[in-house]
C-alpha cells in the first residue's frame, strides 16, 4: 500500500496545474545553475519524481524503478488514449 500511496502523490505533485506554477515561480527567482535546472526538472517529471520520491521514502532502488518504469507506462497509456 505504500507504493500505491507514493505513486499517487508522485502524480498529483506533478500534475496539479497551481503547484507546478508556483514552483516555475519559485525557481525563476532562483540563479540558474546545474544544480537548481536539474531539481527543477526532477520536480517537474512523473517518472524522476517517482523514482527520486520512492528512493527517499523507501530507501529501496528496485521499488524506485519498478515505481518509474509504472509512471512511464502510464505517461504511455494516457498519450495513445
Amino acid at each position: 500500500m505504500t507504493l500505491f500511496n507514493i505513486y499517487l502523490i508522485s502524480w498529483f505533485f506533478t500534475n496539479f496545474e497551481p503547484l507546478q506554477i508556483l514552483i516555475n515561480k519559485l525557481f525563476l527567482k532562483l540563479p540558474v545553475n546545474m544544480i537548481t535546472e536539474s531539481i527543477w526538472t526532477v520536480l517537474g517529471c512523473f517518472k524522476c519524481f517517482s523514482l527520486w520520491f520512492t528512493l527517499i521514502i523507501t530507501l529501496n532502488p528496485l521499488n524506485a524503478i519498478l515505481l518509474s518504469m509504472i509512471a512511464q507506462l502510464h505517461q504511455k497509456l494516457i498519450k495513445n488514449i
